[in-house]
């Protein structure tokens, strides 16, 4: 793991991994790739797609406001389209352009909402697995998962309360890895959502309306989008890309084999082979 840097943005201080060519041998500005973290989650998740980019890419990822080694309780309010603007101002700030951006999870609502925000600044997005409540909350065809997760969440807010927060990352992942559940994630990315709890906390009592990210401002993204799913995918991730193919009729759509949610650990050496084709 590189050092990690910090910038201020907007109205916090954000820490940022940043690794990586700047340059390639015929000194042309290597392809960034930016990755953007879920929920209970940070910086360090970027660490399985490092590793098999660092060659080619500027790979840079960042911990959102509320998600350590940040301040745990900063200004402002928790919720995506909070941090969609410090995204951009982040990638201004670094006066990033045509960057390859992932957003995984919660953080592919927070990366579509930048892209939404800052289309201008980004090449290509890829939403491995996202949350994007937009597409399926208010969608009757879906209310039998919209339960599903609502019940996963009352499970989450009764861990916290009981005084758990661990059990609390471990009933979310739960809910999101399906079958395979927390205890197959690699130890050192259960170490850290564990000590994230404090930031789904945050997410679960506090979180702000999404936006940003409506059905409507999607349809007007013009970067090529990459949905990446798992193939043992909780049902709202498959219900999100179905929507969002609806949406965005050119959208690509890969599918990995054998993995849920934790593609980007599991499978992240197909997924960067993904991101590869996208230069």
């Amino acid at each position: 793991m590189s050092r990690l840097k910090t910038i201020a943005v907007n109205d916090t201080i954000l820490h940022y991994s940043d690794a990586g060519p700047l340059s390639d041998l015929n000194g042309r500005s290597a392809p960034t790739f930016l990755f953007v973290h879920g929920a209970a989650a940070s910086c360090n998740h970027v660490a399985f797609l490092r590793d098999h980019l660092i060659r080619d890419f500027r790979v840079i990822s960042f911990s959102q406001r509320f998600h350590l080694p940040n301040h745990p309780n900063p200004s402002g309010v928790y919720g995506a389209d909070t941090h969609a603007r410090d995204l951009v101002a982040f990638m201004e700030a670094l006066e990033l352009k045509n960057v390859i951006l992932l957003g995984h999870s919660y953080g592919g609502l927070v990366a579509a909402s930048a892209a939404v925000l800052a289309p201008h600044l980004i090449k290509h997005l890829f939403l491995a697995e996202a949350t994007l409540p937009s597409l399926v909350n208010d969608n009757p065809v879906y209310q039998e998962i919209i339960n599903i997760r609502i019940n996963a969440f009352e499970n989450i807010k009764a861990t916290f309360e009981s005084g758990d927060p661990a059990l609390a990352v471990k009933t979310l992942l739960d809910y999101a890895i399906g079958g395979k559940g927390f205890n197959t994630l690699p130890e050192e990315i259960k170490k850290d959502m564990i000590a994230n709890a404090g930031s789904l906390f945050h997410l679960v009592y506090q979180q702000a309306p999404a936006t940003i990210a409506s059905a409507e401002a999607l349809k007007k993204l013009t970067m090529p989008v990459t949905i990446l799913l798992g193939e043992k995918c909780t049902p709202m991730y498959q219900a999100v890309a179905e929507e969002l193919k609806k949406i965005l009729p050119t959208v690509k759509q890969k599918i990995f084999a054998g993995v849920a949610h934790d593609l980007i650990f599991e499978a992240a050496e197909d997924c960067a082979f993904e991101i590869k084709n996208a230069i």
